[in-house]
C-alpha cells in the first residue's frame, strides 16, 4: 500500500471515531436532559398486631428531572424460615412527571408475610429489603434501596437519589429477574388483588416482561 492509502485509512478511521464520539454525546445530552430525576423524600413502614393489614411499607418520590418516569414500583424482598425468597411489587405510579410527588405502597396480611419475613429485612445483606425501582422513556432501570428499621412504626423524611443502572451491568440483569420472580410468585399488586376476588386492569405486565 502506498502512503496516499495509509494516509486515506487513517483519515477514515479518525472519522469513524469522530461520529461515533457525536453520537454517544448526543445519547448522554439526550439523556441527561430528557431523563427523569426520581428522589425518595419519605418512607413509611407498619407493622400490627390487629388490622387485617398485618405489614405495610410505603414510599414518596418526587420526579426532579425533565423527563417522565413511565412507571415506579416498590419492591420488597423478605426470607423466610427456609430461606426462601419472596418478592413483591407495589401499584404502579404510572407517569410520574416533572416535579410531580406521587406515593405507593405494599400491603400484606399475615399469610402473605410472617413475623420471620419482617425480620429478616433488617439484615445487613444487600439482597433483602425495600427497593425504588423506575422505568424511563429508554427502558432505562433506576434503582434505590431504602433502608428498614426495628420500629413498628416508623416515618422518616430524606432524600435518597434514584441511580440509573447500566444495561451491561449485572445489576441490571439481576433487577429485571427479581421483577419477573414476582409474577412467578404470584405476588404483584394485580396478583394480590385478584386473589381477593377484585378484577382489575393488569398494569404491571408490560413492564415485568420487557
Amino acid at each position: 500500500m502506498e502512503t496516499s492509502d495509509y494516509l486515506n485509512m487513517s483519515i477514515n478511521i479518525i472519522l469513524v471515531l469522530i461520529t461515533l464520539g457525536t453520537v454517544i454525546y448526543a445519547k448522554k445530552n439526550v439523556i441527561a436532559t430528557d431523563s427523569p430525576r426520581v428522589i425518595i423524600t419519605n418512607y413509611k413502614e407498619t407493622y400490627s398486631h390487629k388490622d387485617e393489614n398485618f405489614f405495610k411499607v410505603g414510599v414518596s418520590v418526587k420526579n426532579f428531572g425533565n423527563g417522565v418516569a413511565i412507571k415506579t414500583f416498590l419492591l420488597l424482598i423478605v426470607v423466610d424460615k427456609q430461606k426462601r425468597k419472596h418478592y413483591f411489587l407495589s401499584k404502579p405510579i404510572s407517569g410520574l412527571e416533572s416535579k410531580m410527588i406521587r406515593e405507593t405502597e405494599i400491603e400484606l396480611t399475615r399469610e402473605q408475610i410472617s413475623n420471620e419475613m419482617i425480620t429478616s429485612m433488617e439484615s445487613p445483606k444487600k439482597y433483602v429489603g425495600a427497593f425504588v425501582i423506575s422505568q424511563d422513556f429508554f427502558n432505562n432501570l433506576y434503582w434505590s434501596p431504602i433502608t428498614f428499621t426495628k420500629n413498628e412504626i416508623h416515618l422518616q423524611d430524606f432524600v435518597i437519589p434514584i441511580n440509573r443502572i447500566s444495561k451491561l451491568s449485572l445489576k441490571y440483569r439481576i433487577v429485571k429477574r427479581q421483577i419477573k420472580k414476582t409474577k412467578k410468585q404470584k405476588n404483584t399488586y394485580v396478583d394480590r388483588i385478584s386473589n381477593n376476588g377484585i378484577v382489575i386492569e393488569n398494569i404491571d405486565q408490560k413492564f415485568i416482561k420487557k
